[in-house]
Formats: C-alpha cells, sequence, structure tokens
C-alpha cells in the first residue's frame, strides 16, 4: 500500500489514522461458508457443460433439490411446498392468504 506523504498531517489523531488504514487495507474476514461457497463457484463453472449430456440435467437436478432441501432444513424453511407449484390464477382468497402466510 503506498501511503500520501502527508499522511500523519491528513490524519492528526492515532485514531483518525488507524481508521484511514483500516479502511485502505480493508480485509474481508474469511466466514465460515467461504470454502463452501468457493466450490459452488466452481461447481457453476463445470455446470454448463455437463449439462450438455442427454440424462444429466435430471440427475444434477435431483442432486441439487437435495442439497437445497438440506439447507432449507437448517434454515428452518419447509421446503415441501414450493411457491412455484402454486396457481395462483384459480386460487381462492384464502388459499392466497394461507400462501402469504408460509412466506413469513
Amino acid at each position: 500500500l503506498r501511503l500520501p506523504t502527508t499522511l500523519v498531517f491528513d490524519h492528526p489523531t492515532p485514531a483518525a489514522l488507524a481508521t484511514y488504514l483500516r479502511d485502505q487495507l480493508h480485509v474481508e474476514e474469511a466466514s465460515s461458508d467461504a470454502p463452501i461457497l468457493a466450490e459452488l463457484d466452481r461447481l457453476k463453472a463445470t455446470l454448463r457443460p455437463a449439462l450438455a449430456d442427454d440424462g444429466a440435467p435430471q440427475q444434477i437436478a435431483a442432486r441439487l433439490r437435495e442439497l437445497l432441501e438440506l439447507c432449507e432444513e437448517a434454515s428452518g424453511r419447509d421446503s415441501a411446498a414450493p411457491a412455484d407449484d402454486v396457481d395462483l390464477e384459480g386460487a381462492t382468497d384464502e388459499e392466497l392468504f394461507a400462501l402469504f402466510d408460509e412466506l413469513e
């Protein structure tokens, strides 16, 4: 990091200087999910070529649904009734209100 020559004059207190340096050096803390997110990025990059195989999209989608259900169980969400399967055009008022209650 290249520091300006007027650094001590621009930031007259140690606290101001520390704040400036912290902002300039901004190091992100590694979270516990960083390795998993990196692996998902790698998977995303390799997914498109794999989908060219005839039977692969269904098998891959099934496996991804399993992983999604695992994540939803851990976060306390109910994955049994995805919102995509709901017929909103023919739904009654009660069904719509129940759907909104499930989203909370």
